[in-house]
């Protein structure tokens, strides 16, 4: 930053303008900032804008890594709290590449909006997965209390029966499947 004013600052958007868009040299610069009213060295006006490059290229840069924060909040936010390692180590690959892209000046609206479509998509993926799983776990239970109720009912009929008790014990282990 610096540390004191300079008398280009008042022509910075000219300057930049000359420099920049119409690619004068420091010479015809100079000229015209003289047909302004403005005297100034070759030497101090090249110095400046270099100075004036440098903050316009920190200023940009802080903004884009601070778009590319938003970015990755926005993300964030897309994501479950307590999402697989595979969506988790996915969601750090997005978060990175998105910081990369913003501090180059490369991350903008239309590629959040890509990045969040296909963090939705495999979100809703993973959902469907979650959702299969799920299914697979009811069918096991339903499976395993059909088990348990025949079970439960062999043994009511074993109760039921004339046996003796070691014909009771041993028919128990048998629906049970247990070691006689």
């Amino acid at each position: 930053m610096k540390s004191r004013p300079s008398k280009l600052d008042d022509y910075a958007e000219k300057l930049s303008e000359w420099f920049d868009h119409e690619k004068i040299t420091l010479r015809e610069a100079q000229d015209r900032l003289i047909e302004l009213g403005c005297k100034v060295s070759a030497a101090r006006l090249s110095v400046w804008y270099q100075q004036h490059n440098q903050q316009r290229l920190q200023d940009q840069l802080l903004a884009n890594i601070a778009t590319g924060a938003r970015m990755n909040r926005d993300i964030e936010a897309k994501f479950e709290k307590d999402a697989p390692p595979e969506i988790e180590t996915l969601k750090k690959l997005l978060q990175t590449l998105v910081m990369q892209l913003a501090i180059k000046g490369q991350g903008d609206e239309t590629f959040l909006e890509l990045a969040l479509s296909v963090l939705d998509r495999v979100m809703n993926i993973e959902e469907g997965r979650r959702k299969g799983l799920k299914l697979q776990l009811d069918e096991r239970r339903v499976q395993l209390l059909e088990r348990k109720a025949a079970q439960a009912d062999a043994a009511e009929k074993v109760i039921a029966e004339s046996l003796t008790d070691q014909e009771k014990l041993s028919r128990m282990r048998q629906i049970f499947g247990m070691p006689a």
